[in-house]
């Protein structure tokens, strides 16, 4: 047998505590398989009925060979293919050799032979498998995280900081649903920075930008914890308010109104500039779905601008036809 062998499974976990002695004449029966760098051990959909283990070289674990998304790396006295190998499954990942690797390959028929004889076994296997377990839940995790972190990234809007409308579209129609079914009032206003054109085409667009974010900011400074706001589009906001009748919300988005309209919004060269908002508002009502209140919240925001701006106008439930606003109107 050769001594590197029996060095490497003297380490194994999975070995601790045999007689390796006992077992030479078995292991000796076992081949040496010599794998050249990003040779495939093992792969999802073909069944494994053999044990390996790593006696030089360097082994990675991946879901996917393309990628090359590491999930783990085994090197020499590590086991290969034990949960395959117990259950009688197909691998559900792929073990790619790194480098030139050789391994121990043991036969399903030769590893029952020599482990029957060992009562240590059934105890190193378990603590190996727990091993595995272990870090497949933390890979679990690491895969969870990454992507709630793609996931808010896609929600946020980059410019404002606040969430963006393809969040709206996903978590309005939900919020609205629960307040139907709690018997409790909401509105949906939409909110429209006044003359925005005029602070791109004479300030620039970076002065643009600093107008939104600190609308986006003075927008939320008002609002509850519980009320819902995101950019809509260009100048545009959108907000929801949950377990808040009409003649509430008057009040509330006419305190947004004046917070925005009184505090100066600071450029980047310096200069301040003051800036007012226009608002339109619906109160939900059976058979209106998000598409539909927008659209009356918007009429609303149309009468709102149409009537000078600077102003809170609430829909009446009730659609009418009305020519384009256009962005110099706005």
């Amino acid at each position: 047998m050769d001594p590197e062998v029996l060095v490497q499974l003297q380490r194994s976990r999975l070995f601790r505590n045999f007689d390796l002695k006992s077992l030479e004449a078995d292991l000796v029966s076992c081949q040496i398989l010599t794998l050249p760098k990003d040779a495939v051990l093992l792969q999802p959909g073909v069944l494994n009925t053999s044990l390996y283990f790593v006696i030089s070289g360097e082994f990675i674990v991946t879901f996917d060979p393309l990628a090359v998304d590491v999930v783990a790396t085994l090197r020499p006295s590590d086991c290969i293919g034990e949960v395959s190998f117990l259950d009688h499954n197909p691998p559900t990942t792929y073990v790619i050799a790194a480098v030139n690797s050789r391994v121990l390959v043991c036969p399903e028929a030769h590893m029952w032979k020599m482990l029957k004889r060992e009562t240590e076994f059934p105890f190193n296997m378990l603590e190996l498998l727990v091993e595995r377990f272990r870090e497949k839940n933390e890979l679990l995790k690491t895969g969870l995280a990454r992507v709630r972190h793609f996931q808010v990234r896609s929600e946020i809007d980059a410019l404002t900081g606040i969430y963006n409308r393809s969040w709206c579209d996903e978590v309005f129609p939900h919020q609205m649903d629960l307040c139907e079914r709690l018997g409790q009032p909401v509105c949906v206003a939409m909110l429209d920075m006044d003359h925005f054109k005029q602070v791109n085409d004479h300030y620039g667009h970076p002065a643009g930008d600093a107008v939104l974010r600190k609308a986006a900011t003075l927008i939320r400074d008002q609002l509850r914890v519980t009320d819902l706001t995101a950019r809509y589009g260009g100048e545009e906001f959108i907000v929801m308010l949950p377990a808040t009748p009409s003649h509430e919300v008057m009040d509330k988005l006419n305190a947004v109104r004046e917070h925005i309209q009184n505090t100066p919004f600071e450029l980047p060269d310096g200069r301040s500039i003051q800036c007012t908002v226009s608002i339109g508002v619906v109160a939900w009502r059976a058979g209106l779905n998000l598409h539909a209140l927008v659209s009356l919240a918007d009429e609303a925001l149309y009468q709102a601008k149409h009537q000078g701006r600077n102003q809170v106008v609430l829909a009446q439930n009730a659609l009418t036809q009305r020519p384009s606003l256009s962005a110099s109107k706005r």
